[in-house]
């Protein structure tokens, strides 16, 4: 059976120690985990992973440039934030979402979405 990798970006230590549990209770590994905006720069584009979950706003800077370079890598990802539709890009709109703080059905929802994940 395969086990999927993940990258996490989240900037709060605790939410981002949450979602690392969650990440191995749906039976994935977690690749790495950063929490500021140039780690994750740099883990998007040399870290091997097959899905990402990134905190859209990373320390008071907007994750953009994380999520292009995963999109150009082929890495899909989950967007995780509360920001409001109508405030998030629409070159990412389509992207799933979780929102803080996290759940694990919620998350498991989006890694079936974008098929890190089986739905059974």
């Amino acid at each position: 059976m395969h086990t999927p990798s993940v990258l996490i970006c989240e900037d709060d230590f605790l939410l981002a120690d949450a979602l690392r549990d969650a990440v191995v209770q749906l039976g994935c590994t977690v690749a790495y985990c950063v929490g500021d905006i140039e780690s994750a720069s740099l883990a998007a584009a040399d870290v091997e992973s097959e899905v990402a979950i990134v905190d859209l706003n990373l320390r008071g800077t907007m994750a953009y440039g994380v999520l292009d370079a995963l999109d150009q890598r082929g890495v899909p990802f989950i967007l995780a934030t509360a920001a409001a539709d109508r405030n998030i890009p629409e070159k990412y709109a389509g992207a799933p979402r979780i929102v803080k703080p996290y759940s694990l059905d919620a998350l498991r929802q989006a890694m079936v979405e974008i098929g890190a994940i089986s739905a059974y």
